[in-house]
């Protein structure tokens, strides 16, 4: 029996057995036989599903109905034996049983004598109310992995994705087999991408991007998932990441295939440059509703932070209410630099509500794109603002967008504008979409220009997504160094202004604290070549150094650690820079300086 009833994917809330088998199936199933009494609602919800054909069996043998992708056996006369009879070569057998160790076992053992073992379980309710599990058995030979490469060899790559997300194996199986279903995910991921809908494939992209990660954490050499993530680079308008990304395996574990794979993708295009325009104040400063997460976030709370800083904390009002924004501590597993100490008041939504009735505030900020706040709180808030401009506010790491999602989550006809963080410069958005990347707080910048430093290369932290672990790994071979400790956060910053330079690598997101916490504190910033629109961004060789690949950075690591006075230089210009365009001031004032543009092209069509 598996040790935990997770029910991974395709998870929720515990219901009762009918609305959980329900709930559960995956798409695969098509044909259905239900074997007994006892089923409930189950073949009116089963019927329901599209596609689906449910056949009942009760008191009689289940032959002659041929094959099923799916048997549910409940208070059946009829032995497992024949209900594995029944089963197609990748059935799924259901049968509940009490939360009981002696009707486990017993289960257990009936179903080792029809030849089936236990794939999976699945908690639910009875019908008195106790709790219950839901016993997935499948054939002894079957195999997860085999199953979903049929199901997208079959056409049916989406059947293939759910069922390597969910399976118990994708939670509970070996590393390897975990990995194994993972680049069946990716495979699939791309097979999926048919629709000549562009948002729809910046979703697929981004599922993908993980699943990449996933696989090359601990298979770095796996090709076939480089060469499926370069043709996603590709289709999404970036032919030069995909030779990138080809480059990294071709380096480590060179091939004929992949040589001739790079020859066919072109450098990138000339994506052009989105440079914010200047924002000049009134007669007052415009008071701004900041519309927040409860957790510590970092692109958040650093604009909340600048607005702060330009405006007056008296501007500046945070809903909900957040502690940590206002003198109390952040939580003990909190990295992030984000403890603040900014004047205000906690107000409730009732005064939230009345103050944007009364036309209190100028301008909506909206942070809280994955929706935290329950959606009856969030569009009371969102009709109360009226025809206050209601900006919305993406520091996710995700590339796809949630403009669409967050608009009718809140009840919007639209929005007057969207903030992104990770705007791929290939992707067209849209019309008013505004690059919005990670900033650093004013008051942690160094203050005075970095001085010539004792050590090289400097990284700490998580190691596990992006490549990180390839370029890691590569460069302590190279630097004979090993970058494995941890540090709270003061120490992390004394430590890291010891070092001439240090190393960013792409996260869950492009855009990394790392990226502009390195210059800020005179570290000259050596980082992946990010394929996102960074207005202002660092010159290559001026204010830091980029690297395209592994091979790349191997080159660059060794040329700088050769060449101090060189290091310290770029250290210098970067962190000028960042200085004068990457503060959370600085920041603060680039997103006024769009919101006016943009809320005064809004006027004058509405003049128009």
């Amino acid at each position: 029996m598996p040790a935990s009833h997770d029910t991974g994917g395709l998870s929720g809330p515990v219901l009762p057995y009918a609305q959980q088998v329900a709930h559960q199936l995956p798409l695969f199933v098509r044909r259905i036989l239900l074997c007994g009494a006892g089923h409930g609602a189950l073949p009116g919800l089963l019927t329901a599903r599209p596609g689906t054909r449910v056949y009942e069996a009760e008191a009689h043998a289940a032959e002659g109905f041929g094959t099923f992708d799916c048997v549910v056996v409940c208070n059946s006369p009829v032995s497992l034996a024949d209900c594995a009879i029944a089963l197609a070569r990748h059935g799924w057998l259901l049968a509940r049983v009490r939360a009981l160790a002696g009707e486990i076992d017993a289960l257990v053992t009936a179903l080792g004598a029809a030849a089936l073992r236990v794939h999976d379980a699945w908690p639910c309710v009875d019908e008195d109310g106790m709790d219950a599990l839901i016993c997935v058995a499948v054939r002894e030979k079957y195999d997860s992995l085999e199953h979903v490469a049929a199901c997208r060899e079959s056409g049916h790559a989406d059947w293939g994705y759910q069922l390597a997300s969910s399976c118990g194996e994708a939670r509970m199986g070996t590393v390897p087999r975990r990995v194994a279903l993972t680049a069946e995910k990716h495979a699939c991921l791309l097979d999926m991408d048919i629709a000549d809908d562009p948002m729809r494939r910046l979703l697929l992209f981004n599922a993908a991007l993980m699943a990449f990660y996933q696989v090359t954490e601990f298979e770095p050499e796996w090709t076939d998932v480089y060469l499926r993530q370069a043709e996603f680079w590709q289709r999404i308008g970036d032919p030069g990441m995909a030779r990138r990304t080809l480059a990294n395996v071709q380096h480590i574990a060179p091939g004929a295939e992949v040589a001739r794979a790079i020859d066919t993708y072109p450098a990138s295009p000339d994506f052009g440059e989105m440079t914010p325009p200047e924002w000049t104040p009134g007669e007052r400063f415009p008071r701004v509703l900041f519309v927040t997460q409860p957790d510590s976030h970092f692109g958040l709370d650093v604009l909340y932070d600048g607005l702060c800083e330009v405006l007056g904390d008296e501007c500046v009002v945070d809903f909900p209410w957040k502690p940590m924004l206002h003198g109390a501590p952040l939580p003990n597993e909190d990295r992030y630099p984000c403890a603040l100490t900014r004047q205000g008041e906690p107000l409730p939504l009732d005064r939230v509500l009345a103050l944007l009735g009364e036309g209190c505030f100028d301008l909506v900020l909206w942070g809280d794109v994955d929706r935290r706040l329950p959606q009856d709180t969030a569009r009371r808030l969102a009709m109360a603002a009226g025809g206050t401009p209601l900006f919305l506010l993406d520091a996710q790491d995700e590339c796809s967008s949630g403009f669409q999602a967050t608009r009718h989550y809140l009840g919007l006809r639209e929005a007057a504008g969207y903030f992104k963080r990770e705007m791929l410069a290939s992707v067209d958005y849209g019309p008013r979409v505004i690059p919005f990347p990670f900033a650093y707080p004013d008051r942690l910048v160094l203050d005075a220009p970095p001085e010539l430093r004792p050590d090289f290369l400097f990284w700490a932290g998580q190691r596990w997504c992006g490549q990180r672990e390839l370029y890691l790994s590569r460069i302590e071979a190279q630097l004979g160094c090993r970058f494995d400790r941890s540090y709270e956060q003061d120490e992390y910053v004394r430590v890291m202004r010891r070092y001439r330079a240090g190393l960013s690598a792409f996260g869950a997101g492009f855009d990394t604290v790392r990226y502009w916490e390195l210059p800020a504190n005179g570290c000259m910033l050596i980082s992946e070549r990010v394929p996102i629109r960074l207005p202002y961004d660092f010159k290559d060789g001026e204010s830091a150094v980029f690297f395209d690949d592994v091979a790349d950075l191997e080159a660059k690591a060794a040329y700088y650690c050769e060449h101090a006075d060189e290091t310290l230089a770029i250290a210098r210009a970067g962190h000028a820079h960042l200085r004068r365009y990457h503060t959370g001031s600085a920041r603060a004032h680039q997103v006024l300086g769009w919101v006016d543009e943009l809320t005064r092209e809004t006027r004058a069509g509405g003049a128009s």
